[in-house]
């Protein structure tokens, strides 16, 4: 399994730093703290991608 898809990658990479994070803190209120503002970002980034491709492919 050379191949492996990018964002698959990325998100056990992602899931490994979380993991790391809670088990060096042992708070789960200092995570939260972190992915809260961090998955509103991540909410607005895709939302407005898919405000702008929906747009761009009405108009053509």
């Amino acid at each position: 399994s050379m191949n492996i898809d990018p964002a698959t990658k990325l998100m056990e990479l992602f899931n490994g730093k979380i993991a790391s994070f809670t088990n060096a803190n042992g708070a789960a209120g200092q995570l939260n703290d972190f992915l809260g503002p961090y998955q509103q970002f991540l909410t607005q980034q895709l939302q407005a991608h898919l405000a702008s491709t929906s747009s761009l492919s009405s108009t053509a």
